[in-house]
């Protein structure tokens, strides 16, 4: 179970866009809904053309500001717990990143859920480069809604890529603890780079749908010899969420997130959940599991 969802926001309508799923994934689990606020103090220079602006003219300002700052983050905890969300809200002062970094942290959430334009890959979102650094230096999951994105009630079918490595596979554990809460389909998806990989890879694709429906899943499967950013884009629309693990073999590996992750995120609408992987002692992939093995 998800014991503590953070979403930052910065008061925009994008990053709002993400409450949505952060309500119906909170809700599913059962999860303590934290929204995080920045503020970022502004420049005091000490004057203005027309002559100085005195420290207590700068005080009220920032004292407005913190007002409607503090109004706008009670109504949406206000929604949330009208929802029947356990939620709270917190609001900062300081740099976003730091803050936020900070915030993961101290509260160690399971999942965190942000708001992002996506338009040049998962460089540019709509906190700036905030999200980047939580997706690079943060501790947990990472959760991107598009601004393109549909505003989605449910959230109960994903699809999940896979290359075959261990590394792509450390997105399993979060899909399984999903399982029923929100999500009852999965897709699988296994990407080949030629016909002669069909075999092993319908037999590999099988034994991990065989897992995951042992967590009361209805498990589809595919396999697909293709670009595998291509091919992810392609079959996203299907879902209501995309959940790929950003380290990988076989074209997950290219870019610290990896090309594959930066181009769903900069093509597909459908809310992306990057799980970063962790580096495994063997690099290669371990041998195909039988579906034969795996049912006994």
């Amino acid at each position: 179970m998800l014991q503590r969802i953070l979403m930052p926001t910065d008061g925009s309508p994008l990053s709002e866009r993400a409450l949505a799923l952060t309500e119906t994934l909170g809700k599913a689990q059962e999860a303590e809904v934290i929204l995080a606020r920045v503020i970022e103090p502004p420049i005091w220079y000490g004057f203005e053309p027309d002559g100085v602006t005195t420290g207590e003219v700068y005080q009220d300002l920032l004292d407005s500001v913190n007002e409607s700052t503090q109004q706008d983050l009670d109504k949406l905890v206000t929604q949330l717990r009208e929802a029947g969300l356990r939620a709270r809200g917190e609001l900062f002062h300081g740099n976003p990143t730091v803050v936020l970094l900070e915030l993961e942290q101290r509260l160690l959430p399971d999942l965190v859920i942000m708001g992002t334009h996506g338009r040049s890959g998962i460089v540019r979102f709509a906190l700036g480069s905030v999200a980047d650094r939580l997706i690079r230096e943060g501790i947990a999951p990472v959760l991107l809604v598009r601004s393109l994105s549909p505003a989605f009630s449910v959230a109960d079918t994903a699809l999940v890529p896979l290359d075959g490595s261990r590394l792509a596979e450390q997105a399993l554990p979060i899909v399984k603890t999903l399982a029923g809460k929100p999500l009852r389909r999965v897709r699988l998806l296994r990407l080949i780079q030629s016909a002669d990989e069909w075999s092993d890879a319908s037999e590999y694709v099988e034994s991990v749908a065989h897992e995951l429906t042992a967590s009361g899943l209805s498990v589809e499967t595919a396999v697909h010899v293709d670009e595998p950013g291509a091919a992810i884009v392609s079959e996203a629309p299907r879902s209501h969420l995309v959940i790929i693990s950003t380290h990988g073999r076989g074209g997950f590996d290219r870019l610290r997130y990896g090309s594959v992750a930066d181009r769903v995120v900069h093509q597909s609408t459908i809310p992306t959940l990057l799980v970063r992987a962790q580096p495994v002692v063997a690099q290669e992939a371990p041998a195909p599991i039988s579906v034969a093995a795996a049912m006994v």
